[in-house]
């Protein structure tokens, strides 16, 4: 329940949180919300940024679009290099 996060209504955010403090149950709140998702998520960014050393804040917006681009083209199961050209094809074509 960190602070950080209760402005985010401000925004528009739906932001649900968990006590972690809570000893009966620090990882679910009553409600059912949890954080395996967004953890387990966070883990698989910090070994795509580590695996080339990417550690440069200035590029870490592009660097979550392109992890997430990855993923969605193993995700659907198509070829990288492909999507890559269709893609510099639809820009230059713009």
């Amino acid at each position: 329940m960190w602070r950080a996060y209760s402005g985010l209504e401000n925004y528009g955010y739906i932001h649900k949180t968990i006590n972690h403090s809570d000893p009966e149950n620090p990882f679910v709140a009553p409600d059912g919300t949890h954080t395996q998702r967004i953890e387990s998520q966070w883990r698989l960014v910090k070994r795509f940024f580590a695996k080339d050393n990417y550690n440069n804040r200035e590029n870490f917006t592009d660097l979550i679009y392109e992890y997430l681009w990855r993923r969605e083209i193993i995700k659907l199961k198509q070829d990288a290099f492909e999507k890559l050209i269709d893609a510099i094809n639809y820009v230059y074509k713009q």
